[in-house]
């Protein structure tokens, strides 16, 4: 049965081959219940089990075989298999195992205890499996959760993709991201908040952006290597150097809005798409450049028809928005100065989403009832209503540096500051407009872990000797700092081990006392007790040595054997035991009495 039952979700490609085995598992061992109910033995030998001892004769047959009880085990396996069903088992399931485990144990309580006492104990121990079990499945959640944090820490949750950005629009539950830190922004005369735009978005699917021109060009730096012209500089430009740890070998750059020029920046190859989007192929593992920008001038592409495309399924809740805040017809920065009244004003900021109405979409229960969100919801809605408005806008992701870091006396952006806002088309030009209620630093902060100034310590120092360690691979004193890191290092490895062979030596070398010999060991007493074992009186391992000349009182058939023997035990008990000892006429007494009595005992015969 268990081979047909494997076959079968093999040959089906169910994916369910665990569980059919153990649903099967009742059916399949039923005959051997049936063996031992009908048999002569009420147990069931467990060689028998095994065809390949049964035949080989291996086990010799003196030997008694070990039998067991099935009863109990297929007891078990029923439960097991009746918990395994391709569903959530239904909330009775719980109650009914545990009346059945109660019906089974109260057969096998003693008379003598008491049934209030005993029903109490089952009461208690299947509450407390019951929370155990809730216990478990919450501590696997959280496990779960830091497992993925943990991932996204190490890079492995950074999504890096210039022509698609997926949204947590439409989940439901908490947006966790970590406390790492993954910018580090310096300079004069910084207006904060300041926004690092990785990537512009103009198409939006579902729960996704997506660009519908994804070609990138190839720009060739000047100079040295290291300065990018990326358009014509403008009078009373801004300067910041941004430095950045690399997961890979490909990854966006984080720059301002309007950004001209970049320098100092080490890559075999800078691209950029015709939304400005800029792309960085090899390089460093920390990359550190200055970027110069004028906000007023950015220098992504003009509109296009992608940049007022809006979903038709959106067409409806985003049309009554537009005429509730008379946006039609009206100039950009009026339409903007609307939008974050109304979001600011309005809505509030969350990271937690609740549960929707069956059927709705996201943005109409943001929009119309919920009015909660986080940024992506903010700058979704904000970019498709001025786009119903007939004003040019794009969706935006990166980063929004608010953060000041005494360790390192920069401004910082962690992972959870990753951001999304909007880019409206006004003037002539491209925008930056956020229109998230600007609390949602504040929720952050406060939702922060409270040992993240340990781990900002500790990302600090990989950071340093990340940069010291591509400084040592470019030559110079680094590589021979990082020898003297590594002497460093092993000194202590050094002197742990010498430590451990010195005490070794120590041990092996020394000599080795001897521990000084107990009390009564030379008692004549083990002579005699030697006699009376060759004679067949020896004493038991468990007997005492009163109960022992009990005994020997009954076999020996002298009367005065055995009153002599109870002098001499009562002698050998104070000389061994007793801390005052015994004195020297008494120890002569012990010494005499065993030599007289040694030749009685061997002439004399036990009384059998």
């Amino acid at each position: 049965l268990l081979i047909y039952g494997f076959t079968q979700a093999v040959n089906q490609h169910s994916g369910r081959v665990a569980h059919l085995l153990v649903q099967w598992l009742p059916l399949a061992l039923y005959p051997l219940l049936l063996v031992q109910a009908y048999g002569t033995e009420e147990k069931i030998a467990i060689r028998s089990l095994n065809l390949l001892k049964r035949t080989s004769g291996v086990e010799p047959v003196s030997l008694s075989p070990v039998r067991i009880n099935l009863a109990w085990p297929y007891w078990g396996i029923c439960l097991l298999a009746a918990s395994v069903v391709p569903a959530a088992p239904s909330a009775w399931f719980y109650p009914c195992c545990s009346l059945l485990v109660c019906l089974a144990l109260w057969g096998e309580k003693k008379p003598a205890t008491s049934k209030s006492a005993w029903a109490l104990v089952l009461i208690v121990v299947i509450t407390a499996g019951f929370l155990g079990h809730i216990g478990l499945h919450r501590l696997h959640g959280k496990v779960e959760e830091q497992v993925t944090r943990l991932f996204e820490e190490s890079g492995g949750g950074r999504e890096d993709d210039p022509n698609r950005s997926r949204t947590a629009i439409g989940r439901i539950g908490s947006l966790k991201l970590s406390d790492r830190v993954v910018l580090r922004v310096s300079g004069s005369g910084l207006t904060l908040p300041l926004l690092l735009r990785e990537a512009s978005y103009t198409t939006f699917l579902d729960t996704a952006w997506v660009t519908r021109e994804p070609a990138f060009q190839a720009l060739h730096p000047k100079g040295d290597g290291t300065i990018w012209q990326l358009g014509q500089q403008a009078g009373a430009e801004k300067r910041i150097r941004i430095t950045a740890s690399r997961d890979g070998a490909q990854g966006l750059l984080a720059v301002p809005a309007g950004v001209t020029r970049i320098t100092g920046l080490t890559a075999d190859e800078l691209r950029r798409n015709r939304l400005g989007t800029l792309a960085i192929t090899a390089g460093p593992a920390v990359i550190s450049y200055q970027a110069e920008y004028a906000p007023q001038s950015d220098t992504s592409g003009p509109p296009t028809d992608f940049d007022l495309q809006v979903p038709a399924r959106l067409k409806p809740v985003l049309s009554q928005v537009v005429a509730e805040l008379k946006l039609a017809d009206r100039p950009s920065e009026e339409v903007a100065s609307r939008l974050t009244g109304y979001f600011t004003g309005q809505f509030r900021y969350a990271t937690v989403q609740v549960a929707r109405e069956a059927g709705k979409e996201p943005l109409d229960d943001f929009l119309l009832k919920s009015k909660s969100g986080h940024c992506e919801y903010f700058a979704t809605a904000t970019v498709l209503l001025l786009r119903s408005a007939g004003i040019p806008a794009r969706y935006a992701t990166g980063y929004s540096v608010q953060e000041f870091s005494p360790l390192e006396t920069v401004y910082i952006a962690r992972q959870r500051h990753a951001h999304a806002w909007c880019q409206i088309f006004s003037n002539g030009a491209w925008h930056d407009l956020d229109t998230t209620p600007p609390d949602w630093y504040r929720q952050e902060q406060g939702a922060a872990s409270r040992l993240r100034h340990f781990s900002d310590l500790a990302n600090w120092i990989m950071f340093r000797f990340t940069i010291w360690k591509e400084q040592a691979h470019s030559g110079g004193l680094a590589r021979y700092g990082l020898w003297l890191l590594v002497l460093i290092l092993l000194y202590p490895v050094w002197k742990l081990l010498h430590s451990i062979r010195r005490t070794t030596v120590a041990r092996e070398t020394e000599p080795q006392t001897i521990p000084p010999p107990l009390p009564g060991h030379d008692s004549e007493w083990y002579l005699l007790e030697q006699e009376l074992a060759r004679n067949g009186l020896e004493r038991q391992p468990w007997e005492p040595l009163a109960v022992w000349m009990d005994r020997i009182g009954e076999t020996l058939p002298s009367h005065d054997s055995t009153a002599m023997l109870a002098r001499i035990v009562e002698l050998h008990y104070r000389y061994r035991f007793d801390p005052q000892g015994i004195s020297q006429q008494e120890r002569e007494a012990l010494r005499e009495e065993v030599r007289s009595s040694l030749p009685s005992l061997q002439t004399e015969q036990p009384v059998v």
